[in-house]
């Protein structure tokens, strides 16, 4: 779980602390336009992906021996599932 919530941090961090204030101004003209939004999708990218892979390892709470892809997603798969 600390995983999940350290890459959560990051990618908020990165939206929150970079984009729209004057680090942004600052990286956009070192860097130039083009290549600062190469390197901030990248650093998007790598944080969905990172956090991906935390919830996936992250411990579960359900006590069923089912696998996830088994369980009821909507009213009607309960229904139609019996």
């Amino acid at each position: 779980m600390p995983n999940l919530i350290a890459a959560s941090a990051y990618f908020l961090l990165i939206h929150f602390g970079v984009s729209g204030t004057k680090l942004r101004d600052t990286l956009v003209a070192r860097l130039g336009e083009g290549p600062y939004r190469g390197a901030f999708a990248l650093a998007s990218l790598l944080g969905l992906v990172w956090m991906g892979y935390a919830y996936r390892h992250a411990p579960t709470s359900c006590t069923t021996k089912r696998h996830k892809a088994d369980m009821p997603v909507s009213p009607s798969d309960v229904r139609f599932r019996g």
